[in-house]
């Protein structure tokens, strides 16, 4: 089996990440991954770090949820930000960065190179 078989399938587990639904890459990975090695290997550095991002974004949220209380420290500051500033700039962040791997993980593919994406905890080994 070439590595030109399983592009299709390399590339829609990257685009996966786009929007971080779990469900694509997991199918994806279970149904092809006996057929292709490559899959097997970058669909678990996908789930992992989909994983990793879905923890990352629930953290927040949590935080979120300390906002209010943020507020009511006088002068709290992050270098130029302010907490308001701070909390709507993370999410943004996270979004832009994901983005940017999505990107850099669909041009290595083509290139028949493994995915890389950081940061992520190994669920799936």
């Amino acid at each position: 089996v070439s590595k030109t078989d399983s592009l299709p399938w390399l590339l829609l587990l990257n685009l996966s990440n786009i929007f971080p639904i779990l469900i694509v890459a997991i199918l994806v990975w279970a149904f092809k991954r006996e057929e292709y090695e490559d899959i097997d290997r970058n669909g678990k550095t996908i789930i992992n770090y989909q994983i990793t991002f879905i923890i990352i974004y629930i953290s927040f949220l949590m935080i979120l949820t300390l906002f209010p209380l943020l507020m009511m420290i006088p002068r709290f500051r992050l270098g130029n930000l302010g907490a308001g500033e701070f909390i709507l700039m993370f999410p943004i962040g996270l979004i832009i960065t994901n983005l940017i791997l999505v990107i850099l993980n669909v041009i290595r593919s083509i290139k028949n190179k493994n995915s890389v994406f950081y940061p992520a905890f190994k669920f799936i080994k």
